[in-house]
C-alpha cells in the first residue's frame, strides 16, 4: 500500500493533503496537470469520493494554502 497515491477508476493520483470543514472530509490530490478536491466518505472500510462545488474547491485550496 502506497500512502501517497490515490487510485480512482484505475488512474493514480498523488495525495497532497486533507482537511475537515463543517464536519465533512476533503482530500486534495493531483496528477501531472491538475489539482483535484473531493469530499470523501468512509463507510464499512470503503472510501467514496464525491464531487464538490467550485466554492468548496476554492475554500479547500485556500484553507490548505495551495
Amino acid at each position: 500500500m502506497d500512502l501517497f497515491n490515490i487510485t480512482i477508476n484505475n488512474k493514480k493520483f498523488t495525495y497532497i493533503d486533507s482537511i475537515t470543514i463543517n464536519n465533512k472530509n476533503y482530500v486534495a490530490y493531483m496528477d501531472d496537470d491538475n489539482v483535484y478536491i473531493s469530499e470523501y466518505v468512509m463507510e464499512n472500510g470503503d472510501i467514496t469520493f464525491l464531487d464538490v462545488t467550485d466554492a468548496i474547491y476554492d475554500r479547500v485550496l485556500k484553507e490548505l494554502n495551495l
